[in-house]
C-alpha cells in the first residue's frame, strides 16, 4: 500500500497536478522557549521519535510542540544521523505541508537555560536562511545543512533543535531528510483537517525542487 501510494504521488507530480512557487527566504534566529512562549510554556503530548531510512541514509527525527496555553505553538525538530561509518550525511530537512507558513513565519534554533530535556543539547547548526515554498498541496519549509558550507550532519551527529512558530494546533505532517536520496516519516506539525492528500504529495515534489535549486 505504501509503495502504491508513492507511485501515485510521482504520477501526480509528473502529470503536472502539483505546482511549485518560491514564497520567501527567512533568516534563522536563536531564541529560548521563554522568549518564544513566555514563562508559562508547556509541552503538548509526547516526544515523537521517527525513523527515516532510505539506503545508506539513516536518520531519526525527534519532534514535539510546546504552547503558551493561549493559542501560540512552537514546533520543535531535531535530526540525528544514526548511520554507520561510510553512510550518508544529512544535508537538508523539509517539513510539509506546514499549514499557515509564509515568508513572515518565525523560525530558528533553540537556545537558553529552559532547554527541553527530551532533546539533545548542542549540535550542528543549519545555514543562516531557511526557505518557505508554496506548493499547491500546502507550504513547505526547508532547512539546509550543506556539506559545501561545512554544515552537514555527519554520522553520529545531530542538528540543533529547530523551531517553527504557528497559531495552529498540533497533529502530524511529513518530514524529509535529504542527501541525494530522500527518507521520510511523520513529525509533529500543524494540520487542520483534511490534510492527508497534501501530506502524501510533498515527498515527490521536494525531490524535483531540490534539483532545480541546485541547478540555479
Amino acid at each position: 500500500m505504501k509503495r502504491l501510494g508513492l507511485l501515485v504521488i510521482c504520477a501526480l507530480y509528473i502529470g503536472g497536478v502539483v505546482s511549485v512557487s518560491q514564497a520567501g527566504v527567512i533568516p534563522l534566529s536563536g531564541q529560548s522557549l521563554t522568549d518564544l512562549l513566555g514563562v508559562s510554556h508547556q509541552p503538548v503530548g509526547t516526544l515523537l521519535e521517527t525513523d527515516m531510512n532510505n539506503g545508506n541514509l539513516l536518520a531519526e527525527a525527534h519532534s514535539r510542540a510546546y504552547t503558551d496555553g493561549a493559542g501560540l505553538y512552537a514546533y520543535l525538530y531535531q535530526v540525528h544521523n544514526v548511520g554507520e561509518p561510510g553512510n550518508a550525511a544529512i544535508e537538508m530537512l523539509t517539513l510539509c505541508p506546514f499549514t499557515g507558513a509564509d515568508d513572515f513565519t518565525s523560525l530558528g534554533w533553540l537556545t537558553g537555560d529552559d532547554f527541553p530535556g527530551e532533546f539533545s543539547s548542542g549540535g550542528q547548526d543549519a545555514e543562516t536562511d531557511a526557505f518557505v515554498d508554496v506548493l499547491s498541496t500546502g507550504p513547505e519549509i526547508s532547512f539546509y545543512f550543506a556539506k559545501k558550507a561545512g554544515k552537514s550532519i555527519d554520522v553520529g551527529e545531530h542538528s540543533v533543535v529547530l523551531y517553527v512558530m504557528s497559531d495552529l494546533e498540533p497533529d502530524q505532517i511529513i518530514g524529509n531528510v535529504i542527501n541525494g536520496s530522500v527518507a521520510s516519516g511523520p513529525v509533529v506539525g500543524p494540520v487542520p483537517e483534511p490534510a492527508t492528500i497534501g501530506m502524501l504529495l510533498c515527498g515527490a515534489v521536494m525531490i524535483v525542487k531540490r534539483r532545480r535549486r541546485r541547478r540555479a
